[in-house]
């Protein structure tokens, strides 16, 4: 299992590549991560390199729940080696995550360690699929 024993944080970097109808993909932010266990923090970096890695082969998928003001809207989670896919599954869903990115991506983060024990170093690249 790839969780690290409590207290023991994971330091590592992620793209953030918002994928959009009629638009080509682009990177919209990167995120230095700190992941602990049951916690994950994204602090936004300013330099953005728009080259990025397509993901790999899937590895498994799950959902998350993510609970805002309006209720509660449902999303997908593809992991694959080296990246996330995440799908919003209504409209409500692809609002949120175009206004509480980093929300969505914290909490897709922790679901897939906590479904498919995958820790934050080994995605380099999150897709959110707004198509």
């Amino acid at each position: 299992m790839n969780v690290p024993a409590q207290g023991t944080p994971i330091q590592t970097g992620v793209q953030l590549v918002v994928e959009r109808p009629n638009v080509a993909p682009v990177v919209e932010k990167t995120y230095a991560v700190s992941q602990n266990n049951q916690q994950v923090e994204l602090r936004p970096v300013d330099q953005i390199d728009q080259n990025y890695a397509q993901p790999g082969q899937p590895i498994g998928t799950t959902q998350f729940t993510a609970t805002n003001a309006a209720g509660n809207v449902q999303y997908n989670v593809e992991a694959r080696d080296g990246g996330l896919i995440i799908r919003p599954t209504t409209n409500a869903g692809f609002a949120f995550a175009e206004q509480n990115q980093a929300s969505v991506v914290g909490q897709a983060i922790l679901e897939v360690q906590r479904q498919l024990s995958l820790t934050a170093d080994q995605i380099k690249t999150i897709f959110v699929d707004l198509k």
